[in-house]
């Protein structure tokens, strides 16, 4: 296989099996998805007079139309740039301004006709845009050609997936999660479920109905999902990703269910997981061991190997790392030993038993005195004090270290909170350079439109209080 449209003209043998039941539950069979996709990809060719290689973009949510227009546009070898549905108006007109897309389509009246598509196109083309989430600053969007996306579904094998899986999937196509699986199912003849709400009854209602072999989920859906409704489910596997989750989560998810969740890392530069945990966590941030092909250094801020043990900045050597970004700027990349390697801005170290531990973005990472403390690390530690439903930690200054950690955290049911027995409990698991310097009681934490923890703004907070 040479090129990702080859996954849509190989999709009839599986006839009529479903292929995708999205967030509203319409349902589409292979058959049926196909005949879409080719009177679609007609369309874009020889109505809108698009040409291969150019970039299209579309709502990259989890309905059927999505699904269409991001597979029609890939069948029609075009580069599929699938937006957030989540993002305003302006960012998203922002962004398609700067990929330099040439049509963001609507969904127009398909016409039935046949598309040649052994048009030229090779394994290095460009395939599929994905933005970043913007957590850091403004989205970047991440060129992702035929051979990365390849190299990464092959790396998939791990899910087993076939004609007689379904998979479970709450991540969006705009998503480097929701894009891959989505991918990885229709290659196998897989059918996958859309899902957009973290509605529990409605997740679990799903689950039972369409009886889900294979969950993919964030880890709150893990500790909020209840126990007797899932006792007797279907679920063989279950995959976490997104942040770092919890030990807790998993071991009440396995007590719910006798299933391991498994933990992945990845990002918008690489297209899949880079690594998975298979008999479960050996510690908190286990994002388990490289797949095949896949090579991991740990570097310090000259990037100089630190070897195992060491925590620092993660360097990655993958043939499913990204093109460039969508301006032309390339991923920031040095040589080691005649080899390759993405500087990400993640911070980690790897274990003696080469698995990786995880412990945020560089911007996660306090520096109190010297020593590197994980915010996220941190919230997880806070979290499983059972005070809480949302905790965050950001670093600040301090006269004393340099930096130091500051915890905001929403109590349960609007608990009155000891803070004494809060730090009680956690002087048991921490060190004294990695206490909280002061953890604030709020009512909510601010959001950014991705969903994640606007830390930008806990900072403002601290410093107006």
């Amino acid at each position: 296989m040479n090129k990702i449209s080859e996954i849509i003209s190989n999709l009839p043998k599986f006839n009529n099996n479903i292929a995708i039941i999205d967030c509203d539950n319409n349902a589409i069979t292979y058959s049926e998805l196909y005949n879409k996709l080719n009177d679609f990809s007609y369309f874009l060719r020889n109505d809108l007079k698009l040409n291969s290689g150019e970039r299209v973009s579309m709502n990259g949510g989890w309905s059927l139309n999505d699904s269409i227009h991001f597979l029609g546009a890939i069948y029609a070898n075009l580069v599929a740039f699938p937006l957030n549905p989540r993002f305003p108006l302006n960012r998203s007109e922002e962004l398609i301004t700067k990929v330099g897309v040439v049509r963001n389509l609507e969904l127009n009246t398909l016409k039935n006709n046949s598309i040649n598509n052994n048009i030229n196109s090779n394994i290095n083309d460009e395939a599929v845009i994905i933005a970043t989430s913007g957590s850091s600053g403004f989205p970047k969007a991440v060129v992702h050609n035929n051979s990365a996306v390849l190299a990464a579904l092959d790396n998939q094998e791990f899910l087993n997936l076939d004609e007689n899986k379904k998979v479970f999937c709450l991540s969006p196509i705009c998503h480097i999660m929701g894009a891959s699986y989505l991918l990885s199912a229709l290659k196998n003849g897989a059918t996958i479920v859309l899902h957009n709400s973290l509605d529990v009854n409605k997740i679990v209602t799903k689950i039972n109905d369409y009886a889900i072999d294979t969950l993919i989920a964030i880890p709150t859906v893990y500790n909020l999902l209840p126990s007797d409704p899932l006792k007797n489910s279907s679920i063989k596997m279950a995959i976490s990703g997104g942040q770092i989750l919890p030990v807790s989560f998993i071991n009440k998810f396995y007590d719910r269910t006798g299933i391991m969740v498994q933990t992945g890392y990845g990002m918008s530069e690489l297209f899949g997981i880079t690594g998975s945990t298979k008999n479960g966590l050996v510690e908190l941030g286990d994002v388990g061991y490289p797949f095949k092909n896949v090579k991991l250094k740990i570097l310090d801020e000259n990037y100089i190997d630190l070897g195992a043990g060491n925590k620092g900045i993660i360097a990655i050597n993958s043939p499913y790392i990204a093109k460039n970004y969508s301006d032309g700027t390339s991923l920031k990349k040095i040589k080691i030993h005649s080899e390759e390697y993405f500087i990400t801005n993640d911070y980690g170290y790897l274990r003696e038993d080469n698995g990786l531990t995880f412990l945020g973005r560089k911007d996660d990472i306090i520096n109190v005195n010297g020593d590197k403390v994980s915010g996220c690390f941190l919230e997880n530690i806070i979290f499983d004090t059972g005070f809480f439903n949302n905790v965050a930690v950001i670093g600040v200054p301090y006269q004393k270290s340099g930096e130091a950690p500051v915890g905001f955290a929403v109590p349960k049911n609007n608990l009155s909170i000891d803070i004494e027995l809060v730090y009680s409990n956690l002087r048991e698991k921490l060190s004294k350079f990695e206490l909280p310097i002061d953890i604030k009681i709020v009512s909510e934490l601010p959001l950014l439109v991705n969903n994640k923890i606007d830390k930008k703004k806990l900072l403002e907070w601290y410093s107006n209080a």
